[in-house]
C-alpha cells in the first residue's frame, strides 16, 4: 500500500483525503440544506399568493365573458325580432305564390290528360318509352315532343304497307328507261323547233 504524504491541505481537501475537511464539508452541506428549506417554504408561499391572484383574475375574466354572453345573447334576441319580420316577409310571398302553384298544377293536369288522349293509338314502340303517369309534367311534355317526328315516320312506313295508300306514288305513265326519257325530250325538242310544221 503506498501513502502519499501530501503537506498541502488544500490538496488534500480536494482530494477528499483530509478528514476534517471532509467533516467541514457536510456542516456546510447542512447548512444550505436548511437555508433551502427555508427558502423553499418562503417561495412556496410567494408561489401560493402568486396562484390566488391568478385564482382571482382568472373568476374576474370568467364573470366578465358569461357577462359578454349574456349581452350576445339578449343582442341576439332583439336582432330575432328582425328574423320574426322575415319569417313573415317569406310567409306572405309563400301565400302569394300558392294560387301560382295550384293553376300550374291545375295546368299540367289538363295537359297530362291531353298527352294521354293523343298518345292512346300510338304504336308499341313508341309507347314503350313513356315516362309513366307519375312522371313530372316537364319531362312528360319533352317525351311526348321528341316522339312526334318518330310517330310521323313510323305511320308513314306503315301506310306504305297498305295497297293503294302509298305516301308517295309513281307516276301513272312513266314507261320504260331512261333512254326512253330522252328519246321523248328529243322529239318534244324537234316538235318545238319546227313550229308545229
Amino acid at each position: 500500500m503506498t501513502t502519499t504524504n501530501n503537506a498541502d491541505p488544500a490538496a488534500q481537501a480536494a482530494s477528499g483525503s483530509d478528514p476534517q475537511a471532509q467533516v467541514a464539508t457536510s456542516a456546510s452541506q447542512a447548512d444550505q440544506s436548511t437555508q433551502t428549506s427555508t427558502v423553499s417554504l418562503e417561495e412556496l408561499q410567494r408561489q401560493l399568493a402568486e396562484v390566488k391572484r391568478e385564482s382571482q383574475g382568472l373568476r374576474k375574466r370568467i364573470r366578465d365573458q358569461e357577462a359578454a354572453d349574456q349581452e350576445a345573447e339578449q343582442e341576439r334576441l332583439k336582432k330575432q325580432g328582425q328574423f320574426e319580420e322575415l319569417a313573415k316577409q317569406h310567409e306572405a310571398r309563400a301565400k302569394e305564390l300558392e294560387p301560382k302553384a295550384a293553376r300550374f298544377e291545375e295546368m299540367a293536369e289538363r295537359i297530362r290528360k291531353q298527352i294521354k288522349a293523343n298518345t292512346k293509338d300510338w304504336p308499341a314502340e313508341i309507347k314503350a318509352f313513356y315516362p309513366g303517369d307519375d312522371a313530372d309534367i316537364m319531362q312528360l311534355q319533352d317525351w311526348y315532343d321528341r316522339s312526334q317526328p318518330l310517330l310521323e315516320k313510323l305511320q308513314t312506313q306503315q301506310r306504305a304497307a297498305l295497297p293503294g295508300n302509298r305516301p308517295n306514288p309513281p307516276a301513272a305513265n312513266r314507261a320504260g328507261t331512261q333512254a326512253d326519257a330522252d328519246q321523248r325530250n328529243r322529239q318534244a325538242f324537234v316538235r318545238q323547233r319546227s313550229y308545229g310544221l
